[in-house]
């Protein structure tokens, strides 16, 4: 086996999954504010807010669905989330 190919491989998809959902995340944050903006009648000054209560919404639902996962129970049975 090629120990150091299969390192550079798991690097690699590492990183392309790491960006890959950066750049979905902001996409789909993109897609949310255009959509709320353009609603009849809203308020383009509670932007900033409705954003906020977005991201924080969003953040609670990845933080269960991550501890939901082996590795999440795993991570938070040994204390480091």
């Amino acid at each position: 086996m090629d120990f150091e190919k299969i390192m550079k491989d798991q690097v690699d998809n590492n990183s392309y999954v790491r960006w890959s959902t950066k750049y979905y995340t902001y996409q789909e944050l993109g897609r949310w504010i255009t959509s709320t903006i353009d609603k009849p009648g809203y308020n383009k000054l509670e932007l900033g807010a409705d954003i906020m209560k977005h991201l924080l919404e969003q953040l609670n639902s990845c933080k269960d669905i991550m501890e939901s996962t082996d590795m999440g129970k795993k991570m938070k049975e040994l204390g480091t989330e």
